[in-house]
C-alpha cells in the first residue's frame, strides 16, 4: 500500500498493491496495520456497505451532524468522479473540495474521515461503489447538502446529473452546517 496525500490532512488515496500471475490478480484491499503506520488512522471500522449507480447518477454530500462518519471507500467495478469537501468551520480549507477518479483499473481507495461531506459522480454505464465505515448510520442525523450548485465551482464531467429526491431537496452550506 501507497498512500498519496492531498491538500487534506484527513484525506487521502490508497493506492493498492497488485499481485497479478497468470490466474489473474489478488488485491489486499485493507490491512489496518499498514493503514495505522502510514498514516496514523485507525478506523475500527464497523460495517460496509455497496452501491450500484448507473451512469450520471449524483449520490451524497452527506454527513452526520453528531455521529460523523470516517469511511474508506474503493470502486469494484466501473468509475466514479469523487469528491469531498472541507466542513470545518475553523480550517484553512473550509468550503474547499478535493476531486479524484476512482475505477476498477487504478484500484485506488481514499479515506475520507469524519470532518468532510462526500459525493460520487458515476461516470461509467455503472458503478459499484464500496464503503467502509467507522460509524453507524443514524437516520435523523444525516444532513444533505447541495452541491450541484455555483458556490462550490465543481467542473463536473456532465450536465446530466441524475440525483434522488432527498439530494434534490438537500440544504445549503450555511443552512447544513446550523442545524
Amino acid at each position: 500500500m501507497k498512500i498519496i496525500l492531498t491538500k487534506f490532512k484527513e484525506y487521502f488515496i490508497s493506492k493498492l498493491k497488485l499481485y497479478e500471475d497468470e490466474r489473474d490478480y489478488f488485491l489486499k484491499t485493507f490491512y489496518q496495520k499498514i493503514l495505522q503506520v502510514l498514516t496514523g488512522v485507525n478506523p475500527n471500522f464497523l460495517k460496509d456497505n455497496l452501491s450500484y449507480s448507473k451512469k450520471n447518477v449524483l449520490r451524497g454530500l452527506h454527513f452526520q451532524s453528531i455521529f460523523p462518519q470516517g469511511k474508506l471507500v474503493r470502486v469494484v467495478k466501473g468509475e466514479v468522479f469523487d469528491i469531498v469537501i472541507d466542513i470545518r468551520k475553523d480550517s484553512k480549507t473550509f468550503e474547499k473540495w478535493f476531486s479524484t477518479i476512482l475505477n476498477n483499473i487504478n484500484k485506488n481507495q481514499l479515506w475520507t474521515s469524519k470532518v468532510f461531506s462526500h459525493r460520487f459522480l458515476a461516470t461509467s454505464e455503472f458503478a459499484d461503489f464500496e464503503y467502509k465505515y467507522n460509524q453507524y448510520y443514524y437516520t435523523n442525523e444525516q444532513v444533505s447538502m447541495k452541491c450541484n450548485n455555483t458556490f462550490f465551482k465543481i467542473n463536473w464531467p456532465t450536465n446530466k446529473l441524475f440525483l434522488s429526491q432527498k439530494d434534490k431537496n438537500s440544504l445549503s452550506l450555511d443552512l447544513a452546517l446550523n442545524l
